[in-house]
């Protein structure tokens, strides 16, 4: 299987570079630097596997084609077939592509490494992304890659500036953000009662009530208690039922 995705995939884009870099006996002109695009391209998820698309791309024009390979190499991270994913985005970079194209391979190329668990190499490729308008996917990459880092402050300045604006839906979510506020040292806390962003003093304040109280129920019901009527549509408020306090 990993054989037959790597050859649609070669197949594929040596038509899409035939396509693009015909031969020329002109000097090669200085290449023109592109205006920074304020959006990645936005590239719909597709019902198709990998190959499906992969195999879709071979009977396209170069416009289509080069669309599906980029859904090909985001659905081959989604199965976790990262050789493959990586292959197509780097082969993709030496096309010719719009500017939000450029951004979208990129940030297929960094999710591929980090996934790989190349964490800075993945940082590297990140960054090179040109947008005013970073996407889900992007936001939720950073925010990964600055815990992976051991970036505790920023990684979790990166996750309440992502969900501003996807706002946590689960349980998991706010168990993971609990996580994170869990490992803060006392110089972090202080760094971070210096930043901005939504919800952090309530995360603070309630990951401070959970590490002075937690092994007192009593204590613990009487503070978090508190601590909901100041902050009663605070995403933590997921996490009080497994603590036994009722929601106010």
């Amino acid at each position: 299987m990993k054989n037959l995705s790597l050859i649609l995939s070669l197949s594929v884009l040596t038509l899409l570079y035939g396509c693009t870099a015909p031969v020329s006996d002109k000097t090669p002109s200085k290449k023109i630097s592109t205006p920074v695009s304020p959006e990645i391209e936005v590239i719909e998820d597709s019902q198709l596997s990998a190959l499906d698309l992969l195999s879709a791309a071979s009977d396209e024009g170069i416009n289509q084609a080069t669309i599906l390979l980029l859904q090909a190499s985001a659905k081959f991270i989604y199965e976790q077939q990262l050789e493959q994913a990586l292959h197509i985005s780097i082969e993709l970079s030496k096309l010719e592509l719009t500017k939000g194209q450029i951004n979208y391979n990129q940030l297929n190329i960094a999710e591929a490494l980090f996934e790989l668990g190349y964490t800075d190499l993945a940082a590297i490729e990140l960054a090179k992304i040109e947008t005013f308008a970073p996407v889900k996917r992007q936001l939720f990459l950073q925010a990964n890659l600055n815990v992976q880092q051991d970036l505790l402050v920023d990684g979790i300045i990166s996750f309440l500036d992502y969900h501003q604006q996807f706002p946590v839906q689960s349980i998991d979510e706010a168990a993971y953000l609990s996580s994170l506020f869990s490992q803060l040292t006392s110089w972090q806390k202080h760094a971070l009662e210096k930043r901005s962003a939504t919800d952090l003093s309530g995360w603070l304040a309630y990951a401070e009530i959970v590490a002075n109280n937690g092994y007192n129920s009593t204590k613990l019901n009487s503070a978090l208690n508190k601590w909901q009527k100041k902050h009663q549509q605070h995403p933590a408020n997921l996490l009080t039922a497994d603590l036994n306090v009722s929601v106010l």
